[in-house]
């Protein structure tokens, strides 16, 4: 742009007016191509994780900050349940739990026992976001397993909280949620789901919404 700047400013004319007529003429072009340099930055905004993670959290708005209790049971009750839930699968390598979190108090329950247990809590929004910035964004999908794998505690017997997967939905990530989860592999993995539950089936978003996702989980895996 500075060169265009200067031959612009470095061409001479013999008549003010064509001077005048020429420079009408450049500038509006030069505000054409900043517009269009602007748009491509924004489009790029748009599709960085970091944009993505941006706009999971707006669309949700204080969701995880509420204290709401689900069907009357507290944070410290559902931690306990949870926690028993955990014991009964310690001898299963590689377990998956999901809780059903649509109000937040799952997260807080889960967030007590990394305290009191010492289980890691991995914000996997906050991770990816992180990690995948200046990945192109046809390897998110690859890289994503790697960055989490590596931030995970490692062995069968170790047990982590997967929360915040909000940006696992993204259409952009093209991740086939479960399959995504359970190939992890390097723990066993309590997720926070942070969608709903019906016939069985977990739900996140609205069904005419991209981001939509619908599947099931065996039962014993629900923590509701």
């Amino acid at each position: 742009m500075s060169g265009r700047i200067e031959e612009y400013r470095g061409t001479s004319y013999n008549d003010p007016d064509e001077a005048h007529d020429a420079g009408q003429m450049r500038i509006p072009c030069m505000v054409v191509v900043m517009s269009l340099l602007s748009v491509r930055q924004k489009r790029k905004c748009q599709y960085s994780p970091a944009c993505l993670l941006a706009s999971r959290f707006s669309s949700l708005g204080g969701e995880h900050n509420t204290n709401s209790i689900a069907k009357g049971e507290g944070v410290m009750e559902l931690a306990t349940r949870l926690q028993q839930k955990i014991t009964e699968f310690a001898k299963t390598p590689y377990f998956t739990l999901y809780v059903v979190d649509p109000v937040g108090v799952g997260r807080e329950a889960c967030l007590e026992l990394a305290g009191s247990k010492g289980y890691a809590y991995i914000n996997c929004n906050i991770e990816l976001s992180q990690h995948l910035e200046h990945v192109d964004q046809r390897l998110w999908c690859i890289r994503a397993t790697d960055v989490l794998r590596s931030v995970l505690p490692q062995g069968h017997s170790e047990v982590a909280i997967l929360g915040d997967i909000q940006i696992l939905f993204a259409p952009e990530m093209k991740l086939n949620v479960i399959p995504f989860i359970e190939g992890l592999r390097s723990c066993s993995l309590i997720v926070l789901w942070p969608g709903y539950l019906i016939n069985d089936q977990l739900l996140y978003s609205e069904p005419n919404s991209p981001d939509f996702c619908k599947t099931k989980v065996r039962p014993y895996q629900l923590v509701v």
